[in-house]
């Protein structure tokens, strides 16, 4: 039987707004063979669980820190276009880079075949049997599974399999694309962005993957996956609302029988606007437009 891990990471405010229900949700709910490491940003959770690890994001991802210092400055790596002409998230590298940078070394750290990301505003509402995760981890032949959609990948879950072949080859990859530089040379800087080229890159060279969505996906495609049965992903303003709403729920959707769906609210687009106005870094219209081209050259 093949071993499994899964990680993620959150800054002091992230903690005390969803953190802390992640572990609760992972106490409850997740399988016990599946240890949990969390990378704090400058604070520390309280987690009375034997399975967790908690990391120092600043003494253990000294290099993470190094890049962010170097680029301070950089107003392209802080949300600005190539023009300075528009400021989003499309382009805020530094940001999305504790994520990148805390997988490379849980990649490098971790010592299980398969190992998992899940962003820390995912909340678990259902026991998970290792069998479900064992069932949508890539197999021996296959790199990597993720949400995939028409504009780029989910990157909210992700999963690796650390004895394909290719694996180091796109660790590697993925870590050039940082420490070169080179990610202000694509169109877009985010997580996603980047991980969705990759993939797409290493599917070229005939390398399997395990897409969970589809390339006619979009929206909310979490919880419109396999994913939706046991857990749900708090993205942006559903985290005032304390769950997704009906607003998010597609023509996939299969999980009507879970106690956690039972009382989905509806929430307008009026009531989403105004979310949006408090913060319109992080919600901006060019999510919905799939993107062009691939890189710079």
């Amino acid at each position: 039987m093949r071993t499994l891990s899964v990680f993620t990471s959150w800054h002091p405010a992230g903690y005390k707004k969803y953190g802390q229900q992640f572990i609760e949700g992972y106490n409850n709910y997740w399988p016990q063979s599946v240890p949990l490491t969390i990378y704090a940003e400058d604070h520390e959770p309280i987690t009375n669980n034997p399975n967790i690890t908690v990391l120092d994001q600043a003494t253990t991802l000294p290099d993470l820190k190094a890049w962010q210092l170097r680029h301070k400055d950089n107003k392209h790596a802080h949300g600005w276009n190539h023009d300075m002409s528009k400021k989003s998230f499309l382009w805020d590298a530094s940001r999305f880079a504790n994520k990148t940078f805390a997988l490379w070394h849980f990649a490098k750290t971790c010592g299980t075949d398969i190992f998992m990301w899940c962003d820390g505003d995912v909340r678990t509402h259902t026991p998970m049997p290792i069998e479900f995760l064992n069932e949508i981890a890539p197999n021996e032949n296959q790199l990597a599974t993720y949400l995939g959609r028409k504009t780029w990948p989910e990157c909210g879950w992700m999963m690796f399999n650390r004895n394909h072949p290719k694996f180091q080859e796109l660790m590697e990859q993925w870590r050039w694309i940082y420490e070169s530089d080179d990610i202000f040379k694509h169109k877009e800087s985010h997580d996603s962005f980047i991980f969705g080229e990759l993939v797409e890159d290493f599917k070229s060279m005939g390398v399997e993957m395990r897409d969970l969505g589809g390339s006619e996906q979009s929206g909310h495609v979490f919880i419109n996956s396999v994913l939706g049965k046991y857990m749900d992903h708090l993205k942006g303003f559903r985290k005032e609302v304390g769950k997704s709403t009906l607003n998010d729920i597609t023509n996939n959707f299969q999980h009507q029988d879970v106690a956690w769906w039972k009382d989905i609210r509806h929430v307008t687009k009026s009531m989403i606007m105004a979310e949006k106005q408090k913060n319109p870094h992080e919600y901006d219209a060019t999510q919905q437009v799939k993107s062009k081209g691939i890189k710079n050259e």
